[in-house]
């Protein structure tokens, strides 16, 4: 008879502690819920009914869902030497070493435009999105901004990312801005989330490109703030 969590064949499973049944289905123990499938091994950097386990099977509330702009085979936006699909991979990365596990990123070679992906999200509806752009337009223009589906209203998070670029991305008149006509925007309002597009200043403008590194960092840890991770 076996008790508790048990690593059998490379796969984990939990026994009941009392009578020793294997358990299956979302699991409370000791205060953390795990999953475990019919035929009993536990569920392991999965997503779950919308929850997102840990690489130890627990499952931990993700706050924020990061998309990368572009991607698998798309560039994006190309100048000064950059490439727009790398650059938005950079600021999620440093958003995700900085925010652990209550920060989802998208996968690094999945473009969620091209392929939908944010209809086929299964994360929890209380999740907030933001999508990571850089602009292109003439070496002079220059500043980042936040791009809302029309209807929807600026939340908390959205007035505070707006603090944000003025500081670190400035020359916009207007931070945040409301459009009808992005696929994106619209797919996240169909299916009900917190979704707002961030234009990180134009890979055009060489100033702009420049403090998008200088003040990575920043950058991060004021999304982060934003959505208070």
């Amino acid at each position: 008879m076996q008790y508790g969590k048990q690593k059998i064949n490379n796969k984990y499973y939990l026994f009941n502690q009392f009578n020793g049944k294997m358990m299956t289905g979302w699991i409370l123990l000791n205060g953390v819920q795990y999953y475990c499938y019919s035929d009993g091994h536990m569920a392991i950097d999965e997503i779950i009914d919308g929850k997102k386990l840990d690489i130890n099977g627990k499952y931990i509330a993700v706050k924020l869902f990061v998309i990368s702009g572009h991607g698998a085979g798309d560039p994006g936006a190309c100048a000064n030497g950059y490439r727009e699909a790398d650059l938005t991979r950079l600021l999620a990365k440093q958003i995700k070493q900085l925010g652990g596990n209550r920060v989802l990123i998208s996968e690094y070679d999945r473009d969620y435009y091209q392929d939908n992906g944010i209809t086929k999200l299964k994360l929890p509806i209380t999740t907030s999105i933001i999508e990571l752009h850089l602009d292109s337009a003439s070496p002079t223009a220059r500043g980042g901004h936040i791009i809302k589906q029309k209807g929807t209203k600026a939340t908390e998070s959205d007035i505070k990312l707006e603090k944000l670029i003025t500081k670190y991305l400035p020359g916009r008149s207007k931070k945040i801005v409301y459009r009808d006509n992005l696929a994106n925007p619209k797919r996240a309002m169909k299916q009900g989330y917190d979704y707002r597009l961030m234009e990180c200043g134009f890979i055009t403008n060489k100033k702009d490109v420049k403090e998008f590194h200088e003040y990575l960092s920043e950058l991060a840890k004021g999304i982060l703030e934003a959505f208070g991770v």
